[in-house]
């Protein structure tokens, strides 16, 4: 039996002024992005630092995992 491959996920929908602010050429702009997108807590989607870890850019991947990671140790720690 031919094993099916794993659905994709669905398309991210972004709110437009992160989704604009990611796809700027000016990597500042794209790190203030998500330092305003953090503020936003630990229910924030992650949608839009899924899509910044695929930037160009190493600072903008290396924020986006932090955010991740911070976002991950919250949820873990309102577990316990």
């Amino acid at each position: 039996m031919k094993e099916e491959p794993a659905p994709l996920p669905e398309q991210q929908v972004l709110p437009q002024w992160i989704a604009q602010a990611l796809a700027s050429p000016e990597v500042p702009v794209r790190l203030r992005a998500l330092d305003l997108w953090a503020q936003q807590g630990p229910e924030a989607p992650t949608g839009p630092l899924v899509v910044a870890l695929d930037d160009a850019d190493d600072d903008v991947r290396t924020k986006a995992m932090a955010i991740i990671e911070r976002q991950w140790a919250v949820a873990q720690e309102a577990e316990q």
